[in-house]
């Protein structure tokens, strides 16, 4: 499994696991959001990575977005705290990814956006250094 694959699984057993994330959301956390979705869920947005080796240690430097979405029209108490969950939930995690390593884990933005429906977004970016096997 790529190290992209590897941290993407990692961290949405993470947020499955974590007691105040399916409190709120249920087991609803995806990367491939189903038609006509139930609210409040979290997907998988968009990511990439740089090159981190040192030495002779081959890294990568990953960013993944997880994206919030609440319905509560004119509030924003549930989406602030999906991404407080979540950002409680993911910085500093550890955990196994198998053939790779996790370095570091961490929470680096939370953003939280109108969208013109009325949709809340949360936006969580996590940084992790995974080293290669």
């Amino acid at each position: 499994m790529s190290a992209a694959n590897a941290l993407q699984a990692f961290l949405v057993q993470a947020l499955l696991a974590d007691a105040t994330v399916t409190g709120i959301v249920g087991d609803r956390v995806w990367d491939d959001v189903p038609d006509a979705p139930e609210h409040p869920y979290c997907s998988i947005g968009p990511n990439y990575h740089n090159r981190h080796d040192a030495d002779c240690i081959r890294a990568r430097e990953h960013y993944f977005q997880i994206d919030c979405w609440t319905q509560q029209q004119g509030r924003r108490d549930q989406v602030n705290a999906l991404t407080d969950a979540i950002e409680a939930a993911l910085d500093g995690a550890t955990g196994d990814l198998g053939a790779h390593a996790l370095s570091s884990c961490n929470v680096v933005l939370v953003r939280v956006l109108d969208e013109a429906d009325g949709e809340k977004h949360g936006v969580v970016q996590v940084r992790a250094i995974v080293e290669e096997g």
